[in-house]
């Protein structure tokens, strides 16, 4: 009896077994590869698919810009006069605001300068995690990076811009930032909210399919997520649009005194241009969603025997 009880119990374990692998005993079968585990496979297919074609993408995007950006720019002394009528009209140097123009001769003095204002806001974790050496070699890194780009930066957590010598036109665009930032607080949160959106609406685009008809709400709304997540992948991208565009007219509606007629609209040119980079990157970030959506349901789609 108890051996029959025994064989009954392998017997069952073994078609089980075979049931949930690849491969039966017999080397002519194979099983049905479980659903689970391809809705896994599908996902990560889908994420290749997205980060093959969005980074050689994000790539082309900059290069063209590169190409047709006006290589004419503004004298520098004209430049750095309408940034300071602008800082002066605003009152940023009231909230501790500071810019500063860096090339290879002055970089050090930068550097130093730099470093106390990071070193004095930030927190105490960070400054005995890194310790100020090592943050003062991430701070030159960053620096030497600027140096070679063309545009100019702003970082509203510690309050400064920062452009390379070939960028300072762009200084205005930053200022404006530096206005809003004062007047509102929210740039940051603009930033990180766009950045996190797309993050998140990929995941959930990605993820295995869920039923509109599910009593659950938050089912219901990775349902929605899926069915748009192309439209609402360029929707985050509002947000720093808005950002950038307001920034621009700022810029553009405080330069018109310092600057003559040619050259306010030589800025603007080149303002339009920095413009439609985040505008390019925001289609690219949907087009790329669309394919990586495309490449999950191909593979789900999949029978495999």
């Amino acid at each position: 009896m108890n051996l029959s009880l025994n064989t009954v119990n392998l017997n069952t374990i073994h078609e089980r077994y075979r049931q949930n692998s690849y491969f039966t005993g017999n080397p002519k079968s194979v099983a049905t590869v479980p659903q689970t585990l391809q809705q896994d496979v599908a996902s990560l297919g889908g994420l290749l698919v997205y980060c093959l074609t969005y980074i050689p993408g994000s790539i082309i995007a900059s290069k063209i810009y590169n190409k047709f950006n006006p290589k004419e720019t503004i004298p520098d002394d004209k430049a750095l006069s309408a940034t300071d009528k602008m800082i002066q009209d605003t009152d940023l140097p009231g909230n501790g605001f500071k810019y500063f123009v860096i090339n290879k001769n002055n970089k050090e003095e930068v550097l130093d300068e730099i470093y106390k204002i990071e070193w004095e806001k930030a927190s105490n974790i960070k400054k005995k995690l890194i310790g100020p050496e090592r943050y003062k070699r991430r701070l030159r890194k960053k620096l030497n990076k600027a140096i070679k780009r063309h545009g100019a930066f702003y970082y509203p957590s510690k309050n400064y811009a920062l452009a390379p010598e070939k960028g300072q036109c762009y200084l205005p665009h930053e200022i404006g930032h530096a206005i809003v930032n004062k007047d509102t607080g929210l740039l940051p949160l603009v930033s990180a909210t766009s950045v996190l959106s797309k993050l998140l609406i990929l995941m959930v685009a990605l993820s295995p399919a869920k039923s509109g008809k599910s009593k659950f709400i938050v089912e219901k709304a990775e349902h929605f997520i899926q069915k748009h997540a192309v439209a609402l992948t360029l929707l985050s991208s509002v947000p720093q649009l808005t950002s950038e565009f307001t920034a621009s007219k700022i810029a553009l509606d405080h330069t018109k005194d310092t600057l003559d007629k040619d050259q306010q609209n030589l800025l603007k040119k080149k303002y339009i241009y920095a413009f439609s980079t985040y505008v390019n990157m925001s289609i690219i970030s949907a087009c790329t969603v669309k394919l990586a959506v495309m490449a999950k349901n191909k593979i789900t789609a999949m029978k495999f025997k």
